[in-house]
């Protein structure tokens, strides 16, 4: 098999160069076109994964350590997070890094799956092999230097791996080998995938109840003891329950007996590796207005703009159609308090029109320079926010209104950094359940905005309707022709034999048919 494709930083650019005036393009252009479609056309294989056999405790602990560190690469890169986040309408980015432009454009494109596309490729094979590594410890459980503790760890991993894999692909591998690229291996849909996962993750619950001087010490800067490590991984559990739908309809099939009873166990810290610069290091160091990184990286989406004040459209409008109004005023104003503590308003706008004007906000996520949780700035921030315990707060009061339970729900909410760090008035007793849903999705834009990786993607697909481009609000559903979930990457196809096939587009305005490429 033979395609060309470009890694999401060159897209924008060989187009570019492709549709000037031929005469102006260098020998040297040529050349380097030349070789990347003779690399492309090799031969594709799937990475051979390491089975070496576990022969000392800290080969163990290595290959753990290894394990943690592929699945955070694999879904808090910003290849993954910001991509699918701009699909989510959270942030805007119009450069070609990062496939922030293939996924941000307006109206929606399918996702262009060709190898090489970093967007399906790292959180799919990162994940897959960090299944392997935890396969590795699992599958020599009779060694004596393997413990309970190392077993919980591996555990875990398998599942919180299988867990994103099933919130982001439509299909996954499920392997208990250590080898992952076997070619006979069946895909599994993927809220079979979520299901496998949460039994990993309970699991590793009952392992680490039953293991002695537990720590764990896999996550950069972060030693979880017993009871940390267990509400953690509670913590994931609801999260995969809550955030696997795919539509409104499919939410309306939630176990919500069971999201309740996990996110009720779940973390009541803020779950938050340090970054390095090297393997520890996220999409976050490029939402944030401060991080040395310069003043081309994201803005905040003109949807959770208009989310903190009302009088502001939902998509900025272009300034080449007339009937689009123009901003009322360049700055929002709103009651809530987190407009002046978390974002910060910028004048100037440095995307280029041509590239989209959806794109534009004049306001950056300003909070690792205001809340102790985001601390630090320049490349590294410091701690990275992966799950807030105001995460679980809002998944449990989710849950309890789905169940009937609207007093709790108020309850829970009026204890939620709505009140705390935002300054709204608590929610009275005869709210109804609409102004209540309204409120936890409110919180779940703003207060989880740069945490849990693309949440807003996740939670938009499962919020409400599909909308049109035309028609939007500030926190309703995906875009039409967003895809709600990613294809098996085409380079994972070919090794299987399979024809390659993509969601999305003026083809599959729900985002979930699966459309021959």
């Amino acid at each position: 098999m033979c395609k060309l494709f470009f890694s999401p930083p060159f897209n924008y650019y060989i187009m570019r160069k492709l549709q000037q005036d031929t005469s102006k393009i260098s020998f040297g252009f040529y050349f380097v076109l030349f070789l990347l479609l003779w690399v492309s056309c090799e031969k594709i294989e799937a990475p051979q994964l390491d089975t070496n056999e576990l022969k000392t405790r800290k080969a163990v602990e290595n290959t753990l350590q290894e394990g943690y560190e592929l699945w955070w690469t694999a879904n808090h890169s910003p290849e993954v997070a910001l991509a699918l986040s701009v699909a989510g309408d959270a942030y805007g980015l119009s450069i070609g890094n990062f496939g922030t432009l293939e996924m941000g454009h307006e109206p929606r494109k399918a996702f262009d799956n060709v190898i090489g596309n970093t967007i399906a490729e790292i959180p799919w094979f990162n994940n897959l092999k960090a299944v392997s590594k935890a396969n590795q410890v699992i599958a020599n459980t009779e060694k004596a230097f393997i413990n309970k503790g190392h077993l919980a760890s591996a555990h875990f991993l398998r599942g919180v791996s299988w867990g994103y894999l099933g919130l982001i692909f439509d299909k996954a591998i499920l392997s208990e080998a250590q080898n992952t690229t076997n070619t006979n291996l069946v895909f599994t849909h993927y809220q079979k995938v979520v299901e496998r996962a949460i039994q990993e993750l309970e699991m590793a619950i009952r392992l680490v109840e039953e293991s002695t001087n537990f720590q764990h010490t896999y996550f950069n800067g972060v030693m979880l003891d017993k009871p940390q490590f267990i509400a953690l991984t509670h913590a994931y559990v609801a999260r995969f329950l809550a955030q696997m739908p795919r539509t409104l309809d499919e939410k309306r099939t939630t176990n919500w007996e069971s999201v309740y009873y996990h996110a009720d166990r779940g973390i009541t810290f803020n779950f938050a590796p340090e970054a390095n610069g090297k393997t520890w290091q996220s999409y976050q160091q490029y939402t944030f207005a401060e991080t040395g990184s310069g003043p081309f990286w994201a803005r905040v989406d003109q949807r959770l703009v208009a989310a903190m004040d009302a009088s502001q459209p939902v998509r900025y409008p272009e300034a080449s159609n007339p009937s689009q109004a123009a901003l009322p005023s360049k700055k929002a104003n709103s009651t809530d308090a987190r407009l002046q503590s978390d974002f910060i308003f910028q004048e100037r706008i440095f995307f280029k029109p041509e590239l989209g004007f959806w794109h534009f906000s004049h306001y950056q996520h300003h909070r690792n320079m205001t809340d102790a949780i985001f601390t630090g700035n320049g490349k590294n921030i410091g701690r990275m926010p992966v799950f807030l315990a105001a995460d679980v707060l809002l998944l449990k009061a989710e849950a309890a209104l789905e169940l009937g339970g609207t007093a709790e729900a108020i309850s829970l909410i009026n204890q939620s950094a709505r009140t705390t760090r935002g300054k709204w008035q608590p929610l009275q007793n005869r709210t109804t359940s609409e102004k209540i849903a309204e409120a936890i999705r409110y919180e779940r834009a703003i207060e989880l905005l740069g945490s849990a990786p693309m949440s807003l993607w996740l939670d938009r697909r499962r919020w409400a309707e599909r909308v049109s481009t035309e028609q939007m609000d500030a926190l309703g559903g995906l875009q039409l022709g967003t895809p709600a979930h990613l294809p098996v990457p085409a380079k994972e196809l070919q090794v299987h034999k399979i024809e390659i096939y993509t969601f999305g587009g003026g083809k599959d305005l729900l985002g979930t048919q699966a459309i021959i490429q």
